[in-house]
């Protein structure tokens, strides 16, 4: 397991696994107890397509609208093998 899968990137892909509803960046954050900087490893689960957009918004605590993502195959496969990983 690469070492940056320790970090952020595997806390946020485990709350997307752990939801069917999606979740937005700032909603995902907040579960991992993530401040500042945490949509930017959203960011990166979607650029390597372990998460991916859907047609949903929701609103965010500023009273803008964000997306929803949900966790993809490649995503729930790769939190598997993180979690195997872990034992």
């Amino acid at each position: 397991m690469p070492k940056a899968w320790n970090t952020h990137k595997a806390r946020l892909l485990a709350a997307y696994a752990a939801t069917e509803a999606g979740l937005t960046d700032e909603e995902a954050t907040s579960q991992c107890g993530l401040e500042r900087g945490g949509w930017k490893r959203c960011s990166d689960l979607r650029t390597l397509g372990l998460i991916a957009p859907t047609l949903e918004t929701r609103t965010a605590t500023s009273g803008l609208q964000q997306q929803v993502c949900r966790i993809t195959k490649l995503g729930v496969e790769t939190h598997r093998n993180i979690e195997r990983g872990r034992k």
